[in-house]
C-alpha cells in the first residue's frame, strides 16, 4: 500500500500516476518535495518531454525547478 511508503516514494508514485494518466494538462503542487536530486532531474525531464509534445504543466513550488522556457508568475501578497 502507498501509505506504507516514505514521503519520497509516495511522491514518486503520485507523479507516476500523472505521467501514466495521459492528461494534456498537469497540475503539480510542490512536486519536488520529498524527492532526491536524481528524482528531481527525472521529473524535470518528464515535464520537458510533456511540454515538447504539446502538453501544459502548471507547477506551484517554493523550491526552484528547472523548467527552461517556462513562464514564471510570482505571487505577491495582496496589499
Amino acid at each position: 500500500p502507498v501509505r506504507m511508503l516514505s514521503t519520497g516514494q509516495r511522491r514518486r508514485a503520485a507523479l507516476a500516476r500523472v505521467v501514466a494518466g495521459g492528461a494534456a494538462i498537469w497540475l503539480l503542487d510542490e512536486p519536488v518535495n520529498g524527492l532526491d536530486a536524481a528524482s528531481t532531474t527525472l521529473l524535470e525531464g518528464l515535464v520537458a518531454r510533456h511540454r515538447a509534445g504539446g502538453g501544459i504543466v502548471l507547477v506551484a513550488s517554493h523550491v526552484p525547478v528547472a523548467l527552461p522556457g517556462a513562464r514564471v508568475l510570482p505571487l505577491e501578497p495582496a496589499a
